[in-house]
């Protein structure tokens, strides 16, 4: 079995179980989804349901492990678990698709739980991958099962250390409103000193615009002096 064990609620596990599956002529399956046999984990029975072609989600694979026969379970029934699902890759185990959720309840109104997109079907059936060999693929679950009455210390736990979270949060928001503050003010001051710079920079160009206008008349007056000059010369030579 590969390793599946990852973010549990710790020292609540009282029973645990798990079922591997080959489902073989993985291309030839026509049915929207097959279920595996049952294993039964504190009495109650479980299974893995696959949805070849997805359920309801285009070019994945849907894996789920639900609850069989939830019917025959006491009214009101309720499960709180950490299940595993998982593809095996048949080459390198340690690379196998695992999927992980630390804490589900399980109820006669959601007996299930999985995910629609589990595997892209492209990846699935690329053989060089690992996950289908010889038109076949194993898929694993398992599930561990919390102690009744003992899964509020998880949950106050995880209260505190959102809580915690949150505070952190909440200073590192006020930093950045902080930092988005300055910046404003900084770039406001920048670009009204720009402007600055953008106005005495026409203003120049302005003035050296008319000195060269002025310099330009200069020089046609000249040439035109010069012109009259040589004409009086010719007259009185």
């Amino acid at each position: 079995m590969v390793d599946m064990d990852d973010q549990g609620v710790g020292g609540l596990v009282t029973h645990s179980g798990s079922l591997r599956w080959n489902i073989r002529g993985f291309s030839r399956l026509v049915e929207d989804k097959y279920w595996s046999e049952t294993f039964t984990v504190n009495g109650c029975k479980w299974r893995i349901l696959i949805y070849p072609k997805g359920n309801k989600v285009h070019g994945h694979l849907s894996l789920y492990l639900e609850v069989a026969e939830p019917e025959r379970l006491p009214v009101g029934w309720r499960i709180e678990a950490k299940v595993c699902l998982a593809i095996i890759n048949q080459y390198v185990p340690s690379l196998s698709a695992i999927r992980v959720t630390p804490f589900h309840v399980f109820l006669a109104e959601e007996k299930d739980w999985g995910l629609k997109a589990f595997k892209s079907l492209d990846e699935v059936t690329d053989c060089s991958r690992g996950l289908l060999v010889n038109d076949t693929i194993t898929v694993e679950a398992k599930v561990d099962i919390y102690k009744k009455n003992e899964t509020h210390a998880w949950y106050k736990e995880s209260l505190e250390n959102l809580t915690g979270e949150e505070e952190e949060l909440e200073m590192r928001l006020e930093e950045l409103r902080s930092k988005r503050t300055k910046l404003i003010s900084d770039w406001g001051a920048l670009m009204s000193e720009s402007e600055e710079v953008k106005s005495s920079y026409v203003a120049e160009q302005k003035k050296i615009i008319e000195v060269e206008e002025q310099m330009k008349k200069s020089e046609e007056g000249r040439a035109r002096s010069d012109t009259t000059w040589a004409r009086l010369k010719d007259l009185l030579s």
